[in-house]
């Protein structure tokens, strides 16, 4: 796997900030992080509704995609987990 770049679409950003937690954040920071090493870690699921992956973190979900060409992970959506699929 090569080193992929990572994006975030700007409302992700605001939905990372939102997130009350300092610990439960640094996760989703971590998390996020790993993938530009391995966009499709063990545990990734693909989506049925979307061409997207989702990983999850405790109580939080993090909806992306993959752009194999270009080397780019998207994250689109982050949220709790009862919430990120809607």
């Amino acid at each position: 796997m090569g080193n992929y770049k990572i994006v975030f679409k700007s409302s992700a950003i605001k939905e990372l900030e939102e997130i009350a937690l300092k610990k439960d954040r640094n996760a989703l920071i971590t998390s996020i992080s790993s993938l530009s090493d391995n966009p499709r870690p063990r545990g990734c699921k693909k989506m049925t509704s979307r061409s997207a992956f989702r990983i999850r973190k405790g109580i939080y979900g993090v909806i992306y995609q993959v752009d194999d060409e270009r080397q780019l992970v998207k994250i689109f959506k982050i949220g709790k987990r009862r919430e990120v699929y809607r």
